[in-house]
């Protein structure tokens, strides 16, 4: 699955991740490639947890459903800037794993931001169910 996200900087910008429900989700990771063990957010219990977010993003990410209907896992974005570039993998614990990665490339106002979207699934003894390979740049 690919999916390619525009947005200009000061912009919100939602970074997708659907993912087949299948039972409670145990947690919900948002990271970004070079954030170290920061997150850009962090679910779990049914609550965010702020002290486990990277300052860069505290007050600027959310769900964009909060009841994360149908598996909806996406983020909100908001007041995107050029040092938001980068790879984000959103990570969904369940019955299974799933692991999505997306390439966010921010660009100067009046030019577009894009996202790209890998989707990932294997399960939790690390047999992969399906994958795809890297698309774009």
């Amino acid at each position: 699955l690919y999916h390619s996200v525009k947005t200009t900087v000061g912009e919100e910008a939602v970074l997708p991740c659907m993912v087949e429900k299948q039972g409670n989700l145990r947690v919900l990771q948002w990271s970004k490639e070079g954030l170290g063990q920061d997150y850009v957010f962090y679910f779990r219990d049914n609550q965010p947890y702020e002290s486990f977010q990277n300052p860069h993003f505290k007050g600027r990410v959310k769900l964009s459903d909060k009841e994360m209907t149908n598996g909806d896992m996406s983020i909100v974005l908001s007041n995107t800037n050029l040092s938001d570039a980068g790879k984000y993998s959103c990570k969904v614990v369940m019955e299974t794993k799933t692991i999505k990665t997306i390439t966010l490339e921010v660009n100067e106002k009046s030019e577009l931001i894009e996202f790209d979207l890998i989707q990932l699934g294997e399960n939790l003894t690390g047999r992969t169910v399906h994958g795809g390979g890297m698309m774009g740049d």
